[in-house]
């Protein structure tokens, strides 16, 4: 084969390779899509370690940047680039449109402090190229096995579960402390990184 047509095979291959990367998975969401999904372009200011310990009340006494200033594909510094662990209680969970798993999790000695966590899927576009794709998908599979997978419909849990949560701090549209669990700044650990159970009463 000429040493020119080679070359073309070769270009055309990586244009492919590279396209195909680039549309992996299939449209699951949009609002704040790829901040949530970690592939925004200031990803590589998300630290992940060390990994901050704070309590759900803490979290929802963080002051609320403006509306105007959650842009849809630019990560905010301060929380967004932080890894918190919380140490919660689920009150319940649901498994939405855009194939998140939404957890409420609530302070284990106040009920009414809650705020959310979710666990974006895998093949989702964005998340299954997200350099974070492995530890998503880890937290969601090991929520799955000791939870089991949410319903369509928000479902309370019988039991009491205590379980430690690992996750990027994100910022919710204003819409979000309408929905159930959601805290009043909106504050989410969005994705989930890690997920381990504690203690099941």
């Amino acid at each position: 084969m000429p040493i020119k047509h080679a070359i073309l095979l070769l270009l055309s291959f990586l244009c492919f390779a590279v396209n195909a990367d680039a549309q992996c998975g299939v449209k699951c969401g949009s609002e704040r899509w790829a901040v949530k999904t970690l592939t925004d372009r200031k990803v590589k200011n998300v630290r992940s370690s060390p990994v901050k310990r704070r309590s759900i009340s803490w979290l929802r006494s963080r002051e609320e940047p403006a509306e105007d200033g959650k842009s849809n594909t630019t990560r905010l510094t301060g929380i967004e680039t932080i890894t918190f662990k919380v140490r919660a209680v689920i009150q319940g969970h649901v498994r939405e449109s855009d194939r998140d798993y939404r957890v409420v999790l609530a302070d284990e000695n106040d009920p009414s402090q809650t705020v959310v966590a979710e666990f974006p899927s895998p093949r989702c576009r964005n998340v299954c190229r997200s350099r974070y794709v492995g530890r998503m998908k880890r937290a969601r599979t090991a929520y799955e096995r000791s939870i089991g997978r949410p319903p369509t419909q928000y479902r309370e849990m019988k039991k009491r579960i205590v379980v430690e949560v690992t996750g990027v701090g994100f910022w919710d549209l204003k819409y979000a402390k309408q929905q159930r669990g959601g805290a009043p700044n909106n504050i989410e650990i969005h994705p989930v990184l890690r997920f381990r159970v504690i203690k099941v009463n």
